[in-house]
């Protein structure tokens, strides 16, 4: 009787492992393709540094963002008028419309919209990052969607919003991203999104992709794309531009299409 009892309980701490055995397992895989994805986006030491990217949209649009926490999303007409801002600061979320002369406060899911910006892997911030910004990353398996092999990461954001990412297999790239939201603040219309993120070039030692496209996963009605004509990492942006009482100005948008069209040209 005593050797039994022994055993069952040698075989109840082995069991009671098993499940702290997976967890730490479960970790090192995700510490490793977060590593991978890393290497694939221009290694740690080159991420580290990446502080601010300037994202030349269109010929007359900019977005524009810069760690901890602002975002400025700017777009101009053919006069250089403004036809549409907004932005973050870390403190007041704000908007301008063609109507408007002035920047307008904003609050609720419009605010919300825009912190989150800032946050998402691929804009601005590497996957492995995100813990330190108070946010979770979970390993929820591996996916085949298309013939490719994906590995699925959740994100849960500090404020309590998640978001699924998936990486190649193969090239540890983010292709693809899905939630469950609105497809603009208050437009009253829930449905869960895919963004896919394609087209990934180099820009001075980083990579980021170049085509985003968003679509309803389940109706397959594409909801949102753009193409960007250039990135500018670590660009030089004082945090006054993200001010509610600040001005746009084209003059930034002619300076980024200029500074585009010279790395263009032939050497």
């Amino acid at each position: 009787m005593h050797r039994l009892r022994s055993l069952l309980a040698i075989c109840t701490a082995i069991a009671s492992l098993a499940p702290v055995a997976a967890t730490r397992a479960q970790g090192r895989k995700l510490a490793d393709i977060l590593e991978r994805n890393a290497t694939a986006m221009g290694g740690r030491g080159r991420l580290d540094s990446l502080s601010s990217v300037v994202t030349l949209r269109t010929p007359t649009s900019l977005t524009s963002l810069k760690l901890p926490h602002f975002v400025l999303v700017e777009g101009f007409d053919s006069t250089g008028a403004v036809a549409y801002a907004e932005g973050y600061n870390g403190q007041h979320a704000w908007e301008q419309t063609r109507r408007d002369t002035v920047r307008r406060l904003v609050t609720g899911r419009a605010e919300v919209a825009l912190r989150r910006v800032v946050q998402w892997p691929g804009n601005i911030l590497a996957l492995y990052r995100l813990p330190d910004f108070g946010h979770a990353l979970e390993l929820e398996g591996s996916e085949q969607i298309d013939s490719v092999v994906y590995y699925r990461i959740r994100l849960t954001l500090k404020d309590g919003f998640t978001r699924s990412y998936f990486l190649n297999a193969k090239t540890f790239l983010i292709e693809r991203a899905r939630d469950t939201r609105e497809l603009h603040a208050n437009d009253g219309n829930t449905r869960e999104i895919e963004t896919v993120f394609a087209d990934y070039r180099p820009v001075d030692g980083y990579r980021f992709p170049f085509t985003v496209f968003e679509r309803d996963v389940h109706t397959g009605e594409r909801l949102f794309g753009r193409t960007v004509l250039a990135i500018f990492p670590n660009a030089e942006i004082p945090d006054s531009l993200f001010d509610p009482t600040t001005r746009s100005h084209f003059a930034r948008v002619q300076m980024f299409r200029s500074l585009a069209s010279r790395s263009q040209e032939p050497r």
